[in-house]
């Protein structure tokens, strides 16, 4: 959210920003079962709540992991959508619910985690009484994380958390959206603290002075992963480091490119769905289970998330750093020369990857029609289809090319048909990134 040089703006931004308007329909198409559920906390507000489960969920006899997704102080339980995308194909459930004060749940003002922790044991509470959920996982985004920090203080039994962007001293971040969002001199910035913290009191007996997350993380021993986003200028991500420098438990960082509200980058969501599936121990999940998801997992919302797509990303991040800083560590080069460098090698890396993976995907696609190629006499037809699910990879006169070595393919297994060794080096040729560096002329 953006914060304008009003005062009353700045005690908004905190307790009572904007909520977030949806529908129901906003949360996403049936590919799998969402169950909604109404629950009331301590205060008597009605928080709306969705679990989202495996289409075959009443025939599963195995209790399963579940993550609850806990969203930003001016967001909803809709944030969650992308969680589903990487969680349900290891067969771990996600909770969403909407904070009090926030989307369709009652109340009218936000606390920033102290009141919110009180949502987030009911929505704990509910799920240990269905006998469906085994270990459970924290995932929260700002208000979200810092929730999760308190709860995890006394609560030790939650197995794991992603923590996205919280503050450590909510006296010290109201003090900096002071400075950094208004006009007010920096001489009296402590003089509107002082106001905004009378403001909020008054309104939801929170003394913003006593929300210090930085005095609970040592107490916390769950293993946590900590997300920080570099350009953030709402949660700075010194923020973040200060929390994760005194977390008591087992603990990983991650700094990512955008601000308090990007959208999180692919890598991200690779880590957070390794960490979830080794806390969670999904590897202890019966056998029969993956099964069960196989028709879910092979659609293409889901195909992205299976655990090993998941590492193959990994694996290829992994390659990409380690070939670049073998390379660095070769060149005589200064800083400048080194960015340039740099940048030319990724974009490098980048499209031979690229081409990579469009071989990979061509492979597939031969694989998937090489059964019915002699059967059908309308191959044309069924290329057109198929060739129209692969727009993300290629242009229209690469998917002409495939097309056409497609029917040639065809005859030729009509004249040879022991010979059907299918290679997508016909198309694009292979690449050897290793020769191609050592050919580089530096």
């Amino acid at each position: 959210m953006k914060v304008s040089g009003n005062y009353s703006d700045l005690w908004k931004a905190i307790i009572r920003p904007p909520r977030d308007p949806y529908t129901l329909e906003s949360l996403g198409k049936r590919k799998y079962v969402r169950k909604d559920i109404d629950l009331m906390n301590p205060d008597a507000w009605t928080l709306r709540c969705s679990h989202f489960l495996p289409h075959n969920y009443e025939s599963i006899k195995t209790k399963l992991p579940c993550v609850i997704y806990m969203h930003g102080n001016c967001s909803s339980r809709l944030e969650a959508l992308p969680c589903v995308n990487i969680l349900l194909p290891l067969n771990i459930t996600v909770f969403a619910f909407d904070f009090s004060g926030c989307g369709q749940s009652q109340g009218e003002f936000v606390t920033l985690g102290w009141k919110e922790k009180e949502d987030l044991q009911t929505v704990i509470n509910y799920l240990r009484s269905t006998d469906m959920v085994s270990l459970i996982g924290l995932w929260g985004r700002s208000m979200g994380a810092v929730t999760s920090i308190l709860q995890a203080a006394r609560d030790p039994s939650i197995a794991g958390m992603v923590l996205d962007s919280p503050f450590s001293n909510l006296n010290k971040l109201s003090l900096e959206l002071a400075k950094t969002h208004t006009k007010i001199p920096a001489l009296i910035a402590k003089i509107v603290q002082k106001l905004i913290r009378k403001s909020i009191m008054s309104r939801t007996k929170l003394d913003i002075e006593k929300l210090n997350p930085i005095e609970y993380v040592d107490k916390c021993f769950i293993p946590s992963l900590f997300v920080t986003a570099k350009g953030d200028d709402f949660v700075r991500p010194h923020h973040g480091e200060q929390l994760f420098d005194k977390y008591s438990g087992d603990k990983n960082m991650i700094s990512v490119e955008g601000d308090h509200n990007s959208d999180r980058p692919f890598f991200m969501m690779d880590s957070v769905a390794i960490f979830f599936h080794n806390v969670l121990q999904c590897d202890q999940l019966p056998r029969e289970l993956d099964d069960d998801e196989e028709n879910l997992m092979n659609n293409d919302d889901f195909m992205d998330f299976r655990l090993d797509k998941v590492f193959e990303r990994q694996h290829q991040e992994q390659e990409r750093e380690q070939l670049l800083l073998s390379v660095q560590d070769k060149l005589d080069l200064n800083q400048q020369e080194d960015e340039d460098y740099r940048r030319a090698l990724l974009e490098s890396l980048d499209y031979h990857q690229e081409e990579k993976m469009k071989e990979k995907v061509v492979d597939q696609f031969f694989y998937q029609l090489e059964h019915c190629w002699q059967e059908k006499e309308n191959l044309p037809e069924i290329l057109d289809a198929e060739l129209r699910h692969l727009d993300q990879y290629f242009k229209d006169e690469e998917k002409e090319s495939i097309k056409s070595l497609a029917l040639q393919r065809r005859n030729s297994l009509k004249a040879f048909p022991m010979n059907r060794q299918s290679s997508q080096k016909e198309v694009f040729g292979e690449v050897d990134l290793n020769q191609q560096l050592q050919s580089l002329e530096i």
